[in-house]
């Protein structure tokens, strides 16, 4: 009797796992990676450009709020045998107003995510500016290393994005330099992403967290 009832519990332990491991791996997995930001996402923002890293891609997205004021989103998908699901991101609001162009610029930070539940290639800095921008010099304070990325154009919106991944040696003191075609400085700024006052968004055009 304690043989048939030992069989039985094994039986049915078997058939839970099977069941638990068919749930984990068919679902949260998403068809492609834009699938997988908007379900996490409680809106759908319009996809301008994705980069491809070691696992999977980080999606740049933007949502209208009104004239000369953007949400842009920065989020990273990853890929996996359940397809592709979120893994972190975020996003900041910025508003032009009456900016003159060499102010017209924003940006956010987002740290490493080493050592905690998320997944991530970040460190990374990124953000728009307006298109008479041509390159963002990125300065580390940390290692004195100078960086440049060229801004791409977002058409439909008559601004550049712009984005750098950067390493956790390269640390989180940067100056910011926005040059123009000619190599003119257009406007610059020192952050600090180590003081938690910041909260990863600060920027001349920068409206509020999102």
């Amino acid at each position: 009797m304690k043989k048939w009832f030992f069989g039985i519990l094994i039986l049915l332990l078997f058939i839970s796992g099977g069941l638990s491991y068919w749930n984990w791996s068919s679902e949260g997995g998403y068809a492609t990676p834009l699938e997988a930001v908007h379900a996490f996402r409680s809106y759908k923002g319009t996809l301008i450009h994705e980069h491809d890293v070691d696992g999977g891609k980080v999606l740049f997205l933007h949502r209208g709020l009104q004239v000369d004021e953007w949400n842009f989103q920065a989020e990273y998908v990853k890929e996996t045998r359940r397809g592709w699901i979120w893994g972190y991101g975020g996003g900041h609001s910025a508003a032009f107003g009456d900016h003159p162009p060499s102010e017209r610029w924003s940006y956010q930070y987002f740290p490493s995510t080493k050592g905690t539940p998320y997944e991530s290639p970040f460190p990374m800095l990124y953000g728009l500016m307006d298109s008479a921008h041509h390159t963002v010099s990125v300065h580390s304070h940390t290692t004195g290393e100078n960086y440049r990325t060229a801004g791409l154009h977002v058409d439909q919106l008559g601004v550049k994005l712009w984005y750098f991944f950067l390493t956790e040696g390269d640390g989180q003191q940067f100056t910011l330099t926005f040059l123009s075609e000619k190599n003119e400085v257009m406007d610059t700024m020192y952050i600090d992403e180590s003081k938690p006052a910041n909260g990863g968004n600060v920027g001349k055009a920068f409206d509020r967290l999102n």
